[in-house]
C-alpha cells in the first residue's frame, strides 16, 4: 500500500511503502490528531474470478481483520503498530480519535459500519431496471454494515471490536471539524425494505 502526506499546500511531506497481506480492497481509512488507522482486510483482488461471473473482489472468511495504526508523519514501516481482530469487512468508517484509558494507556477508539460476510454478488433489481449494491434483500443479515466500535491499545497491543446497533446502516457522515477527533454523533444511512409509515411527523 502507498501511504503519502501532504501539507495543506499539497505539497509532498511524506510516503511510504506499507506491506500488506496481499491485493485487498482498502476503500476507507481513518484518521486521529497523530495517527493514521489504515486497515488490511480481507476482500482480496481475484482478477481470474471474473471470466467465471464473479466480482474482482472475493471475501475470505477465514482470515482475520488486520489494522495498522502509525503516526501521519511516521518515516519508517517498522514504526507501525499491527492489530487483529476476527474476520469482518468495513467499506466506511464515521471517525476515530486517541484518549486515555483509566491506566494511562495509550488508546485509539474507531467507529465504523462491519460486516461479517460481505458479498459483492448480492444485489436486488430496481423498479426502473438499475442495480444499487448496498440494497440487499434481507437487512437483518451479516451482509449488511452494522455500526461497530473498535479500539486499540497502543500500549499493550490488545484491540476488540463491539457492535452498538443491531440495524443495517451505512455511509456514515460526521461534522467535518471534528475528523480526528472526539464527536459526539454520526449520521448514518439506514437500509429498510419498506418505506417507513409516516403519521403526524411521527415515522413507525
Amino acid at each position: 500500500m502507498k501511504y503519502s502526506l501532504f501539507d495543506k499546500e499539497n505539497k509532498l511531506v511524506n510516503s511510504l511503502n506499507i506491506p500488506i497481506s496481499g491485493p485487498v480492497m482498502i476503500h476507507d481509512i481513518a484518521i486521529t490528531e497523530q495517527y493514521v488507522v489504515f486497515n488490511d482486510l480481507p476482500m482480496e483482488f481475484k482478477p481470474e474470478g471474473i471470466a467465471m461471473g464473479n466480482p474482482a473482489f472475493m471475501f475470505d472468511k477465514t482470515k482475520p481483520g488486520k489494522y495498522g495504526i502509525m503516526k501521519r508523519d511516521c518515516q519508517d514501516v517498522s514504526e507501525i503498530k499491527w492489530f487483529e481482530l476476527p474476520n469482518h469487512y468495513v467499506f466506511h468508517y464515521a471517525n476515530a480519535w486517541e484518549k486515555k484509558a483509566e491506566n494511562g494507556d495509550d488508546m485509539v477508539v474507531m467507529f465504523g459500519c462491519a460486516l461479517k460476510e460481505p458479498n459483492l454478488n448480492m444485489k436486488v433489481e430496481e423498479e426502473d431496471g438499475s442495480e444499487h449494491p448496498f440494497l440487499w434483500e434481507d437487512i437483518q443479515n451479516d451482509n449488511r454494515g452494522k455500526l461497530t466500535k473498535f479500539e486499540f491499545n497502543l500500549t499493550t497491543g490488545e484491540s476488540s471490536m463491539k457492535l452498538l446497533v443491531d440495524e443495517a446502516s451505512d455511509f456514515p457522515l460526521i461534522d467535518m471539524d471534528v475528523v480526528g477527533y472526539e464527536s459526539q454523533f454520526t449520521y448514518l444511512t439506514y437500509f429498510a425494505k419498506d418505506i417507513p409509515k409516516e403519521k403526524n411527523g411521527v415515522y413507525s
